[in-house]
C-alpha cells in the first residue's frame, strides 16, 4: 500500500513512461477504492 496520489509516483521512479506502465500492469484488474477520513493504523 502507499499513502501517495498516482501522479506523485513519478518522483519515485523518475521515468513517466516507466511510471504509466507500472500503474497500469498494477491497476489493470485491480480495485482502487479512494477512502477519506482517519486512519485506522493511527489511533
Amino acid at each position: 500500500t502507499s499513502n501517495l496520489m498516482f501522479s506523485e509516483w513519478i518522483k519515485i521512479f523518475r521515468d513517466p513512461i516507466l511510471t504509466a506502465a507500472l500503474l497500469d500492469r498494477i491497476t489493470h484488474r485491480a480495485l482502487v477504492m479512494n477512502m477519506n477520513g482517519t486512519s485506522f493504523r493511527q489511533r
